[in-house]
């Protein structure tokens, strides 16, 4: 994905300027890959984050009460691709 600043200020403006991530998920051991357990990435958390807040918003639910983000916007949240 290009993050040109024109892609940066749309996703700024739609997501918000920041994202709250349950810090739980970053100290807890039952997620913080004590023991057995994998560590819950970062990025994941950050994506946990975003899914919160779009879950808050009515008009990002589907009839079946589904939040629905596409990958394009996946990828750029969490600094990966798409694989296309």
């Amino acid at each position: 994905m290009n993050k040109d600043s024109s892609c940066i200020k749309k996703f700024l403006d739609y997501y918000g300027d920041y994202i709250q991530v349950p810090v739980e998920l970053l100290v807890n051991p039952r997620y913080n890959g004590a023991g057995e357990r994998n560590r819950v990435r970062h990025n994941s958390a950050i994506l946990y984050g975003v899914l919160q807040r779009l879950s808050k918003r009515k008009n990002e639910k589907d009839e079946n009460g589904y939040v629905t983000i596409t990958n394009e916007d996946i990828a750029m949240i969490v600094g990966t691709t798409t694989g296309n």
